[in-house]
């Protein structure tokens, strides 16, 4: 990236991104500190332990919400889950042993969500609030990963990761985007906490999967199609499904680098169905993927 976009993008984030995505900025690439990202962090969660507030930016609500509690747990791991975090996390756990429905599912939706203004998407209508295994699977996996154990949250984790992996393994199981990174993540965390909740062949499955959703050519890139690319996928080389998609994860960068407007954001691909974003979502989305975008490439090619 050459060092005048380099430039744009910094100095539009700090001029419009939240606090939050900006903490996340100086810890990753500057000399700030961890704590200012809890900190940030932390003013998006709620008493019962769960998160709101916009933080998962197309759900305004202030209530808390699986997703949005979702979004938190990616920002901690993203940070390495400092030991400061311990009881953000506990509170995280509490929330998510309180709402998880009787069929062992966090649902996408819930209904304080049409209380404020939020995507078409996530509109909630009975019956239609849970959305496979996302955010289900990845939420297990965190729970396994922080969770004391033996407790009896640790005991539902691991039976939701097993009834998962069946599913997963199954020959006609085909998920959407999404929930397909979800499941990318959740067996990244199972690798290194809990390897013997992966089938043997879980990987290679699982590339199978990606093969049948990602967009291998370049040239069908752009900023209006909403696509799946390596970042539902993975953000790094070390990545156990990088060997599967090496050659379009390399070349993401290319497009990344050229994607980034003279403004100094990335152009959100979206809408909110016929309506564009309201103004506070599309500002903060686009701060967001700043700092997605950035990592991937960060992790790709190191800036000096």
């Amino acid at each position: 990236m050459s060092s005048q976009k380099l430039r744009n993008l910094r100095t539009y984030h700090f001029r419009n991104s939240r606090a939050l995505d900006v903490a996340r900025w100086n810890y990753q690439f500057e000399d700030g500190s961890v704590q200012d990202v809890l900190k940030a962090l932390a003013c998006y969660q709620n008493a019962d332990g769960g998160f709101g507030h916009g933080l998962e930016p197309d759900i305004r609500t202030a209530e808390s919400n699986p997703m949005s509690t979702w979004a938190a747990t990616r920002i901690l791991r993203e940070c390495h889950l400092p030991d400061m975090s311990d009881r953000m996390i506990q509170k995280i756990l509490s929330y998510l042993a309180a709402s998880l429905r009787e069929d062992r599912r966090w649902p996408a939706t819930v209904e304080v969500t049409n209380e404020a203004p939020h995507a078409p998407w996530y509109h909630y209508v009975p019956g239609t609030e849970v959305w496979g295994w996302n955010p289900t699977i990845e939420l297990s996996a965190f729970i396994l990963t922080c969770a004391q154990r033996p407790s009896d949250l640790y005991s539902l984790a691991e039976q939701i990761i097993k009834e998962a992996m069946t599913a997963i393994m199954s020959p006609d199981f085909t998920p959407e985007g999404h929930e397909l990174s979800n499941i990318c993540e959740a067996g990244t965390m199972l690798l290194k906490v809990r390897s013997d909740l992966l089938p043997d062949n879980f990987f290679s499955r699982v590339i199978q999967l990606i093969d049948k959703l990602i967009v291998r050519d370049l040239s069908q890139y752009n900023n209006t199609d909403y696509i799946i690319t390596p970042e539902f996928i993975l953000n790094s080389p070390d990545s156990p499904y990088y060997p599967g998609i090496s050659s379009i994860a390399d070349q993401y960068c290319t497009y990344l680098e050229q994607s980034i407007n003279e403004s100094g954001y990335w152009d959100l691909n979206w809408t909110w169905g016929n309506d564009p974003l309201p103004p506070d979502s599309q500002r903060e989305w686009r701060g967001v993927l700043i700092m997605q975008h950035m990592l991937y490439l960060q992790h790709f090619k190191p800036l000096p």
